[in-house]
């Protein structure tokens, strides 16, 4: 594992086997588990001051590398929905947990989405931050000419381990990616810069990153079973920039269109697409009186 995974803080890193790969967390604190499950470019740093904000609100809050990024094991394969949820379940027991509360940023989100397809004995409740339009095969394709989007896609075409002087530098183009979904670049320190650009350039990564954004959209025999069981059961969150410009808002609303169990919605205001570094702690509030109606 990268020195650059093992940021200090108040939680402990970890080393976890589940599903037949080795995951790397950030743990704080201890409760009702929930595990925070980062999107792209982001690895578990993502979650820094949600982690102690729900560690001291009575949680045990689990920031999880996902497979191919951080700290976890980066194979060749096991990048399509099916193998993402699993991964999540296998990591919750794993820890020694039946059951555990989900939160899912940006792609991660899109994972979350789908616990209860492919998973739905694992899933308490489910929380959906900045989530990709539910209407859309593809996580980040949405219909018509939004421009926020395709300036956005076109931002990930990260291009890690180049040679000096042959074009932008990774670092730059990371912070474009992250300039260009945030509603406020206040946030964008050169650490924040430096940490993300640290995560997207360990070896493997520019090929989990193209296996995500191919394979996380469900397959054949997915979406079969997507269509067989649409709905989601347990209390869902819905937390969305007021601002983002990666998704809209009646997009990322359409997900709750799914749910059958309680819903609420939370908008962030002046936040963008980035919510959990743009406005940890208004999200932090939002997840913690959420979880406290949520049994």
């Amino acid at each position: 594992m990268e020195e650059a995974d093992r940021a200090d803080g108040p939680w402990e890193h970890r080393l976890l086997a589940a599903n037949g790969a080795r995951f790397h967390l950030a743990v704080a604190g201890s409760g009702r588990p929930v595990v925070l499950v980062h999107g792209f470019p982001g690895y578990w740093w993502t979650w820094r001051e949600v982690l102690p904000a729900l560690a001291e609100a009575g949680f045990r809050a689990i920031a999880v590398d996902v497979r191919g990024f951080g700290g976890s094991d980066k194979p060749p394969g096991g990048y399509d929905l099916g193998t993402a949820v699993a991964d999540l379940a296998g990591i919750t027991r794993s820890l020694g947990e039946e059951r555990a509360v989900f939160v899912g940023h940006g792609l991660g989100a899109w994972t979350v989405r789908h616990l209860g397809v492919f998973a739905p004995a694992v899933a308490a409740a489910i929380a959906l931050v900045s989530p990709p339009s539910p209407s859309r095969l593809h996580p980040y394709a949405a219909p018509g000419p939004h421009l926020g989007v395709r300036r956005y896609e076109r931002a990930l075409q990260l291009s890690p381990g180049r040679e000096p002087g042959s074009g932008p530098s990774l670092e730059s183009e990371v912070e474009r990616v992250l300039r260009v979904g945030s509603a406020s670049t206040d946030w964008i320190t050169p650490e924040v810069i430096a940490r993300h650009t640290a995560a997207v350039n360990q070896p493997f990564v520019a090929h989990a990153r193209k296996e995500c954004f191919d394979r996380l959209r469900p397959g054949a025999s997915e979406r079969r079973a997507i269509r067989a069981r649409p709905t989601i059961a347990v209390p869902l969150l819905l937390a969305h920039g007021a601002r983002d410009p990666v998704v809209p808002l009646p997009q990322a609303l359409g997900v709750t269109s799914a749910a059958v169990g309680p819903i609420r919605v939370e908008i962030i205001p002046d936040a963008g697409h980035f919510v959990p570094e743009e406005a940890p702690g208004a999200l932090s509030r939002a997840l913690i009186d959420w979880l406290g109606h949520a049994d």
